[in-house]
């Protein structure tokens, strides 16, 4: 992204921290309608560098090829999974709900980007849905058995909620047999592939400075997964982005 920045007068201009931002232009950056933020912002971009693991976040998407294989040679890199990543620093404070001030949780978040292979995201697709599927499609077939007269009156003889002792009976079933397949999928493609992104050596290195998957400390998150790479905001930016188009 060919990034053009005019703002002579911005207390940005020309640092690190500009580069950081990875705004596109000027008049796309929030400090264009509020330049009094700048200090703030240059004070957060200072404690974000010292977060960051050495070579930045750009190498998880600048590869060509997936960076969850772990097969040589990779896979070729078809989609990016997204994971949000959030830090305590810097420390802040937030009104609690009967009014009181508490350090937050999360002082920083940064979206990563992965490269990611088509065949690493369909078997982190199909972890992520068989929990649900296999109980879905069961409860579906059951309701379809108990549509057939002949089988719903012979249950009602034995007891009229014998139907749905039955469904319940074989849901349960279903979702200890979802969570047994899925186990064995993950010690399967565990054999090929990093189900954990902490496994990621850049990723890792994030983890021993701190950062933390937003949605929860799960050890292998669920994420979501886009064809296309944001190239606007704080960490999204590669070295080329760094070279922007300034004015004379």
């Amino acid at each position: 992204m060919r990034r053009i920045i005019t703002n002579q007068s911005c207390e940005l201009y020309q640092t690190e921290q500009c580069d950081l931002l990875n705004m596109p232009g000027c008049k796309e950056c929030f400090l264009n309608n509020d330049p009094s933020a700048a200090k703030q912002i240059m004070a957060d971009m200072d404690v974000l560098k010292s977060l960051m693991p050495e070579g930045g976040v750009a190498p998880l998407f600048e590869s060509p090829n997936c960076q969850f294989c772990r097969v040589q040679p990779a896979g070729k890199r078809a989609c990016y999974a997204l994971l949000d990543m959030a830090h305590a620093e810097p420390r802040r404070e937030k009104r609690s709900i009967i009014g009181l001030k508490v350090k937050a949780k999360v002082g920083t978040l940064l979206p990563l980007q992965i490269a990611t292979c088509a065949d690493c995201r369909k078997r982190l697709r199909v972890l992520d849905y068989v929990p649900t599927l296999v109980p879905l499609a069961t409860a579906i077939m059951l309701l379809l058995l108990f549509m057939l007269p002949a089988l719903n009156d012979a249950l009602a003889r034995i007891h009229l909620i014998m139907p749905l002792v039955i469904f319940v009976a074989v849901e349960l079933l279903s979702v200890l047999v979802a969570q047994i397949l899925k186990g064995r999928l993950e010690k399967k493609y565990s054999e090929v592939m990093r189900l954990d992104p902490f496994e990621i050596s850049t990723v890792g290195a994030m983890k021993a400075k701190g950062w933390f998957v937003l949605s929860g400390s799960d050890k292998r998150p669920k994420m979501l997964f886009s064809r296309r790479r944001m190239r606007m905001g704080v960490g999204t930016g590669g070295p080329e982005d760094a070279n922007a188009v300034k004015s004379l």
